[in-house]
């Protein structure tokens, strides 16, 4: 699932394909435009993020103050599908 594609901003933010089992490591691509490295942040990375936002300087390509909103609404997406999805397939 994207949450942010290349054609309307400057993030591509996607669910990334992974064989995880466990949501925890369930993996979130974070690519800003420009950027020459293609990052990905587990489950439990992106929380962490939610809950310390500036911890997300210096460990994202791209991150600002004014791109915060933006971000934090994308990993609160992922968050709340990928709770979704294990919740329907029985695990927490």
């Amino acid at each position: 699932m994207a949450y942010r594609r290349w054609g309307s901003g400057d993030w591509y933010i996607f669910w990334h394909a992974s064989t995880a089992i466990d949501k925890k490591d369930e993996l979130l691509a974070v690519w800003h435009i420009g950027d020459g490295n293609y990052p990905k942040f587990t489950y439990r990375e992106i929380k962490r993020f939610l809950k310390h936002p500036y911890e997300m300087e210096g460990k994202i390509a791209g991150y600002s103050r004014w791109c915060e909103p933006l971000l934090h609404e994308s990993f609160r997406q992922f968050i709340e599908n990928v709770d979704e999805h294990y919740k329907e397939k029985g695990k927490k």
